[in-house]
């Protein structure tokens, strides 16, 4: 794992600067980089604000915060031929890792690398390289392993060393006002810029450096006096985590498991009371503990977008989730990276993009045997246990034997709305599952976690950085209307100037499945993203990639014509209110279509509420339009189941 509190590394909190000075048991020492005063804080609150976003962590280590600041390039933006390479030096790497070998001499390693080059067929290295290899995956991780060819050649938009004087003169001003904040220093800096800027030629202006590389280049040209610093003890646990993985699992967040299950329960929407149908679940349980990491629960199919939401949602801090149900007692303890995740070998798992994710985050990912589900135990007797304790008695349970038969009719009889069944399993999980004892009777979740817990680091990863890397590469052209994807554009002003300097060259990009509303685009020269949000939030904002998709098969299928953001957003509106009317009779819906729908409308944990309101809100408010088509509800359901397969394919 990347430690990110380590003395030397900076700490912004509340536009101040901190530096880490010291870390001395469960606390650490922070010094504000223009007063020199002292803050000290425990380090479990520290990560607790990290992992909430209100505290941002930036690298001593220059090479580690290209590589690992909050919006460096995941492994996965690199090219495919850098990959390769990486993977390559991996495969020798992470049997070092596993090894038993604690000595690094020709003797030692000669006997791994023979047996990697067998097995494998990669080209094998001496054994200084492989020590070489090791020693920076142990620094930076998959990353550090990276050949450094995309860094060489003419790097135009290198900062001129003319700037230095402006930083240093935003600094001194920075000293010299009322309110110390870095951003407002930035701001006198920018301005100096521009003032400069206005009086030369076009091909003689000075770059302007973005906040955070403003303060990364104050750090080397600001006076001493200005950023002192003390010299502190390295962290002594390091070596022991990177000793301890791949052995037995002896603490929490060593290793975890992931699977799915379809609920054995119908659910019903909270208004219409029409059946949604048996929701799907994606469990993320510590094999230590059996505490639930965490989930994602909702209409979504097995796919790379319900595994990273799962994810996601165990590796963040879960106190914001809580507040979303003030009937649950306890507070849910669960948060941090694990080191290892074992799962299936299902399409979902098998993906690029989960595996580029997840080597990014220096968790190993484990593909169980065919046909073997005890290799993943814990998950699996935590479904069974979510199946007979928690749903047993629940209206609308679907007993699997009899599920087929006239004796029973689950659709007609649930009672139990979506959003009253995520505060029952909240509840569950949290005050009954996690506090009580596991189905051996051999441990408490709660109990174990926090005996565990002062002998783990608790690796805290912001939450724009896990939506990075947990997002999706492309390309698209900065043209004039900015970056188009799928027929929505984004622009910003930093994606202006990129225009102005650069042309309409082609830009890579991330996409977040889940919200079309931004995306990121890469800085190839801070080889940093940036957010960009979609011009027309009105329609994007909050809109996932399987409801847009749906939209547009929907209105390619009536108009020929261009694509425009309004036409798109009548189109949401029209299936919204062929919807209610379809909800007016729900006896000749199949329960795939309801589960569609309501996959359409997006249920799931992030948005329980009622499935007859959209998740942007306000597409009920469209005036009407007269070239918005008319056709029979049969005709559209009818279209509707026929797409259905036809995306899940696209979305996997």
């Amino acid at each position: 794992m990347i430690e990110h509190l380590d003395v030397g590394n900076f700490v912004f909190k509340d536009d101040r600067q901190y530096e880490i000075v010291k870390i001395n048991g469960h606390k650490i020492t922070l010094v504000d980089s223009i007063t020199d005063n002292q803050l000290i804080i425990k380090i479990s609150e520290l990560n607790d604000q990290i992992l909430l976003g209100k505290v941002r962590i930036t690298f001593s280590d220059e090479k580690k915060q290209k590589l690992h600041g909050e919006h460096a390039m995941d492994f996965a933006s690199y090219s495919k031929e850098l990959k390769k390479e990486a993977l390559e030096k991996w495969a020798y790497v992470n049997a070092l890792r596993q090894s038993d070998i604690t000595t690094y001499t020709d003797a030692s390693l000669a006997p791994l690398i023979k047996e990697i080059n067998e097995s494998t067929g990669i080209k094998a290295p001496n054994w200084r390289t492989l020590k070489r290899w090791y020693d920076n995956a142990k620094s930076y991780g998959i990353r550090g392993l990276i050949e450094k060819r995309h860094l060489k050649g003419n790097r135009e938009d290198r900062v001129d060393s003319e700037t230095n004087k402006y930083i240093i003169s935003a600094l001194e001003r920075l000293k010299k006002s009322e309110k110390i904040s870095y951003k407002k220093a930035h701001l006198f800096y920018t301005d100096e810029i521009d003032i400069e800027n206005a009086g030369r030629e076009l091909d003689k202006q000075l770059s302007s450096l973005t906040y955070q590389g403003f303060i990364n280049r104050a750090k080397k040209v600001a006076p001493y006096e200005l950023l002192a610093s003390q010299i502190g003890k390295q962290r002594a646990d390091v070596l022991f985590r990177e000793n301890k993985r791949n052995k037995p699992v002896k603490y929490i967040l060593d290793r975890a498991e992931i699977d799915h299950t379809r609920l054995d329960l119908f659910v019903v929407d909270e208004i219409a009371r029409f059946p949604l149908g048996r929701p799907n679940i994606t469990s993320v349980l510590d094999m230590k503990s059996k505490s639930v990491l965490g989930f994602y629960i909702g209409f979504e199919v097995p796919s790379f977008v319900s595994v990273s939401r799962a994810i996601k949602n165990a590796i963040s801090d879960k106190t914001e989730l809580l507040k979303r149900y003030p009937a649950v007692k306890n507070d849910w303890l669960c948060k941090g990276l694990f080191h290892e995740i074992a799962y299936d070998r299902g399409r979902e798992f098998d993906s690029n993009l989960l595996e580029n994710s997840l080597l990014d985050l220096d968790i190993v990912g484990r593909g169980n045997p065919v046909k073997k589900p005890w290799y993943k135990g814990s998950v699996e007797s935590h479904f069974n246990t979510l199946n007979k304790k928690l749903l047993v008695d629940k209206p609308g349970k679907a007993f699997t034997d009899i599920l087929d038969s006239n004796e029973y009719k689950p659709q007609e009889n649930g009672v139990i709305s979506f959003t009253k069944f995520m505060e029952i399993f909240m509840i569950w999980v949290v005050d009954e599952y996690q506090a009580g004892p596991n189905s051996t009777e051999t441990a408490i979740p709660n109990l174990t976690w926090r005996k565990d817990l002062p002998f783990v680091d608790v690796t805290p990863i912001s939450p724009e950085k896990l939506d990075i890397v947990f997002s999706e590469q492309d390309t698209r052209k900065n043209k004039e209307k900015g970056i188009e994807y799928t027929y929505l554009f984004y622009d910003n002003d930093r994606l202006s100037k990129m225009r102005k300097r650069h042309g309409f060259r082609l830009e890579q990009i991330k996409i977040n499945r889940e919200d079309l509303g931004y995306l990121y685009v890469l800085d190839q020269v801070t080889r940093e993203y940036f957010k960009v949000p979609a011009l027309d939030q009105y329609y994007a904002k909050g809109l996932t990639l399987y409801q847009h998709k749906r939209i547009l098969k929907f209105h390619k299928k009536y108009i020929k014509s261009h694509i425009d953001s309004l036409a798109l957003a009548e189109a949401r509106k029209r299936i919204e209110d062929i919807i209610q009317d379809e909800i007016k009779n729900t006896r000749r819906s199949k329960t795939a279509t309801l589960a569609g729908i309501a996959r359409f409308l997006g249920m799931d944990q992030h948005q329980d509420g009622p499935a007859t309101v959209l998740r942007s809100g306000n597409a009920g408010d469209l005036p009407p339009r007269e070239t918005m088509p008319t056709d029979t509800n049969e005709d559209f359901i009818n279209d509707y189941n026929n797409v259905e397969d036809d995306l899940n394919d696209e979305m996997e």
